[in-house]
């Protein structure tokens, strides 16, 4: 095993949704755990033998959980099912072996944690999450050091429904701790007849400018965003309309990196979003417009 790489134990699997998944990790040997900033990723290699890979595979996963605990990492995964064409080393390939391989007690090699999308904890400007799907991870993290400073910070979540919402319970916890510094809101695109009844969602729909309007005071954000690429999108594009600078605004994607900036604004062609607002229930939903990986817009 590369010297990069350490073995860690998954002591917790904690189902959170019907397709999210949380593994808590503990290093082998006992040792400390790597430093780690809010919003870095681990890289796991997965060993599943692909005849046409030349190298091992790897995958990264965000860190999901306050970094400064002890003596785990939690890294929560979503589970993306391989794509329909062939590929030499399919999308899912990590995500579905940790969700139907991995159980307690199952030994993982890890390299330590890395990544340029971080809270930038020396700033005192309010902070904006903007998340969808599972793109909360990150940004869940973060949460989770912002509820440690005095900093005004709003985070607002989009996803399908409640069955396959991860831990609200989490952030809600983290708002109700926080003397009204917190702030949470949800929305569904096509909630279900559950979630009427627990009332766990804000809006329905889309997030759109009437929503953030409404909803935050105007103020001088730091924004971080994460999510699949056309929410990513959507989001960079509406928040510049909102005159918010595009160096306040952080992202990451989930696949191959590219440039926010060129798919709202150059020459490369945007995944086209749908303009239903978050206040208004939509008819139906084309879901391939949250593929995840931008990549999958080819096939």
């Amino acid at each position: 095993m590369s010297q990069s790489f350490r073995r860690f134990q998954v002591v917790k699997k904690v189902v959170e949704s019907t397709v999210i998944t949380s593994f808590y990790l503990q290093p082998e040997d006992n040792e400390a755990l790597w430093p780690a900033q809010a919003g870095q990723y681990l890289t796991l290699r997965i060993p599943i033998p692909i005849p046409t890979a030349e190298k091992d595979v790897l995958r990264t996963y965000s860190l999901s959980a306050d970094i400064t605990h002890p003596d785990s990492y939690r890294i929560t995964v979503k589970r993306e099912a391989a794509p329909l064409t062939s590929m030499d080393i399919p999308n899912g390939v990590g995500s579905c072996w940790l969700h139907d391989v991995v159980e307690v007690g199952s030994l993982l090699e890890v390299a330590a944690p890395r990544g340029h999308f971080v809270l930038d904890e020396s700033s005192q400007r309010p902070v904006l999450l903007l998340s969808g799907g599972v793109g909360q991870t990150p940004l869940l993290c973060m949460l989770h050091s912002l509820a440690k400073t005095s900093r005004e910070t709003w985070y607002i979540h989009a996803c399908e429904n409640g069955a396959v919402h991860a831990m609200q319970s989490e952030v809600n916890d983290l708002v109700d701790q926080s003397d009204n510094q917190l702030h949470s809101i949800v929305v569904y695109r096509e909630p279900l007849t559950a979630d009427y009844d627990a009332q766990g969602f804000d809006c329905i729909g889309y997030i759109d400018k009437a929503l953030l309007q409404s909803r935050l005071p105007l103020d001088d954000y730091d924004v971080y965003l994460c999510g699949p690429t056309a929410f990513m999108v959507a989001m960079y594009k509406l928040l510049i309309e909102l005159g918010i600078s595009k160096s306040r605004i952080a992202y990451e994607f989930f696949g191959k990196a590219v440039s926010l900036d060129a798919l709202a604004f150059g020459v490369q062609q945007a995944p086209k979003v749908s303009s239903i607002a978050a206040s208004k229930a939509p008819s139906t939903l084309n879901n391939l417009i949250f593929i995840t990986n931008p990549d999958a817009w080819a096939i």
